[in-house]
């Protein structure tokens, strides 16, 4: 799967779309939740929240490097495919 252009996720018809599976994005990806400066995605829960890594002090990758940890550890204790795809994009 590719990264697309920055996607905005305060436009309503977008953020359905992300979370109905119409767009799918990869953990990783730029999106813009509002501010001026891109966020990155995580993942989307079962309950339809959009998980982003916003910037925090500057710097958006250790805010992201958390939220991968954080939500996208396998329950077995391993590292599944959301989470690989969220350490590939850290050394994009």
């Amino acid at each position: 799967m590719r990264y697309i252009k920055t996607v905005d996720l305060w436009d309503h018809n977008t953020a359905h779309m992300v979370r109905t599976g119409q767009l799918r994005l990869q953990a990783g990806q730029w999106v813009r939740c509002g501010q001026e400066q891109p966020s990155r995605f995580v993942k989307i829960q079962d309950s339809g929240v959009i998980v982003a890594a916003h910037p925090q002090d500057g710097n958006t990758r250790r805010r992201f490097e958390a939220l991968c940890k954080i939500y996208l550890k396998s329950q077995k204790g391993g590292v599944d495919k959301e989470e690989r795809s969220c350490i590939m994009s850290l050394t994009v």
